[in-house]
Order: C-alpha cells, then structure tokens, then sequence
C-alpha cells in the first residue's frame, strides 16, 4: 500500500516561485511600515503645529508662541479668526514655488 506523506513535493522550480513571492510580500510589508511612518506619524501639519503652540501658551496667543513653530511651508501671513460659536480658526497665506 501507498503511503500519503503530509508534505508536498513540489516540481522543479515551483517551491522557489513560493519562496519569491513570500520575500516579496514581506518586503512591501516592511516598505508600507517605513513609509507609513516617515510620511504619516512624522509629518504634522502646520494647523497642528499652531494649535499646539497656542495650547503651550494657554489660552493667549502671543507672537512669541507662532515665531517659535518651524513652518516647512513659506508662510506670508497667518490670520487667526473666531466664529460665532467661539471656535477660533487659522488662515495661512503660503508662497507656493
């Protein structure tokens, strides 16, 4: 009588087809991580950065605490608002290249 084995014998170049395509699946793995990371934790908005800024300065909002915020964009003006509902907005005017 035969004898059924649990593993598979795979033909001639098939096992390294699987091989491939499983190092290849965990390096787009790894480059989603690493680029997650760099462009979504890393990168904060300017908008947060201002909020944050206001938020360490309590509730005034001195020129010291939006001189002391690194912009990546070129910002030309920034115009603090407050609507009827007591939310304060920001407007950034930004140079473009």
């Amino acid at each position: 009588m035969l004898k059924a084995y649990k593993y598979r014998i795979y033909p001639k170049g098939e096992q390294q087809q699987y091989r491939r395509f499983f190092l290849f699946a965990i390096l787009i793995i790894i480059l989603s991580g690493i680029f997650y990371y760099y462009y979504a934790l890393r990168s904060v908005s300017t908008y947060d950065k201002v909020m944050r800024a206001v938020e360490a300065e309590g509730s005034y909002i001195t020129k010291e605490s939006i001189v002391e915020i690194e912009f990546k964009e070129n910002i030309q003006k920034l115009v603090i608002g407050m609507d009827q509902n007591k939310k304060v907005h920001f407007f950034f005017l930004a140079e473009t290249n």
